[in-house]
């Protein structure tokens, strides 16, 4: 995924971590709407994450 957003320079993301009521809505928005590539951990399938953004890593 590559956005360029005028004036905003994103070096890397320390952390995020939304709490959700509802897990498919929340799947809707970040993969459906807004594009974000994540998939669901295995084992887990209501924790999404990626390895496919720059600058963003996952350590479990």
């Amino acid at each position: 995924m590559d956005v360029a957003i005028p004036g905003v320079d994103v070096l890397f993301v320390a952390g995020f971590g939304p709490i959700v009521k509802s897990a498919p809505a929340s799947y809707r928005l970040y993969v459906d709407t807004l594009g974000l590539p994540l998939k669901p951990l295995e084992g887990n399938s209501d924790y999404l994450t990626t390895d496919k953004l720059v600058g963003v890593t996952h350590t479990p």
